[in-house]
């Protein structure tokens, strides 16, 4: 395990399954077991998509990086996340890692918290494994959390239309969006800047 500072944890609940088109991505030297929504394509011999193309249709992928960036990616924006390993590269780089609730030992890390740490938690099920697990560490974790709808196809909030541009005004967002304002920029700077 690595020492740096964590200072965004985006947590997810579950690897990706493996299917004909994509699976988990594990990279050797990360931190955690699978990076947590961000998949690794299955080489298809007969498919007519760029990378860019069938990464974009992974929807969970594509909400979680537009969230990120606090703003919908279009397709031409997305080519710069095609590169998985690289985005996974320079994520680190920022302090940006993913991992799922069912791969996180919060012991093992939360010396690399600080009261900047902001954990994003996608998903009921995801928010109330990590309250179960930081139910008696509440004296020694002093971070940021911030919840969010799970990014899955299968959730369709309205929450999601934004960043699948379904809808105009990010005002309208259900969720408390003065403390995503509050929280989020510093994210969005450093995904925005990102060299990829």
């Amino acid at each position: 395990m690595h020492n740096e500072n964590i200072r965004v944890l985006v947590v997810g609940l579950d690897k990706y399954p493996r299917n004909k088109r994509y699976g988990p991505l594990s990279l050797k030297g990360y931190d955690f077991c699978t990076v947590a929504f961000i998949p690794k394509l299955n080489n298809e011999k007969k498919h007519k998509d760029s990378d860019c193309e069938r990464l974009y249709k992974i929807t969970s992928y594509r909400r979680v990086m537009s969230f990120l960036a606090g703003k919908p990616l279009k397709m031409t924006e997305f080519s710069k996340y095609t590169n998985v390993e690289k985005v996974v590269h320079e994520f680190k780089e920022k302090g940006i890692y993913f991992v799922n609730i069912k791969e996180l030992e919060i012991n093992e890390i939360k010396h690399r918290f600080d009261e900047n740490t902001l954990i994003i938690l996608f998903g009921v099920a995801t928010e109330r494994a990590w309250k179960a697990q930081t139910k008696n560490l509440e004296d020694e974790l002093n971070v940021k959390e911030l919840f969010f709808h799970h990014p899955s196809p299968q959730v369709h909030h309205d929450d999601w239309k934004y960043y699948d541009h379904e809808m105009k005004n990010r005002e309208s967002l259900k969720v408390n969006t003065e403390y995503i304002n509050k929280t989020m920029p510093k994210v969005y700077d450093l995904v925005n800047n990102m060299d990829i």
